[in-house]
């Protein structure tokens, strides 16, 4: 996990950026994940990316387009699979920005290809049970506010 540009040891900065939304964001280091990205920091948003590979993500985190921006970016390799690894990914943004205003479930890839071409295995093991359990638990690691919901109504 690499904290760009935020020093552990700056009260100043850390109080700063606790005044931003802060979003995750889950598969952010293939696909449209990058992309994803790079919306978010354009509209100023502290931003925690996760995905398996942390090199990769780094190379998101790090990218000149995104650090232009100026927005703070925390890289956690998660494996949005593992419940204590996404547990982990909520407190340590929380920790970091203060809350997790925006949470964008975008993991569990997969190779472009019709449907009629998934095998079973696919359906019950791949990559769309990865996409639909991740939706499912990581929403429900994060606080019901960053999910848009205020007071049990859709904040809009």
């Amino acid at each position: 996990m690499k904290d760009i540009p935020i020093t552990p040891n700056s009260k100043e900065k850390t109080a700063m950026i606790k005044n931003y939304q802060t979003a995750i964001v889950t598969g952010a280091s293939h696909g449209i994940g990058p992309f994803i990205v790079r919306a978010l920091a354009k509209e100023g948003m502290n931003l925690v990316l996760a995905a398996r590979s942390g090199q990769e993500l780094e190379q998101v985190a790090t990218a000149a387009d995104i650090r232009a921006t100026r927005v703070h970016v925390l890289s956690v390799p998660t494996d949005v699979t593992d419940g204590d690894a996404r547990n982990a990914l909520v407190t340590t943004a929380e920790r970091t920005f203060g809350s997790v205003d925006v949470l964008v479930n975008n993991a569990g890839g997969d190779p472009q290809r019709e449907f009629h071409h998934y095998t079973a295995d696919d359906v019950c093991c791949g990559p769309i049970t990865v996409r639909q359990e991740s939706v499912a638990r990581c929403s429900s690691s994060v606080p019901s506010a960053a999910l848009g919901l205020v007071h049990g109504q859709w904040r809009r």
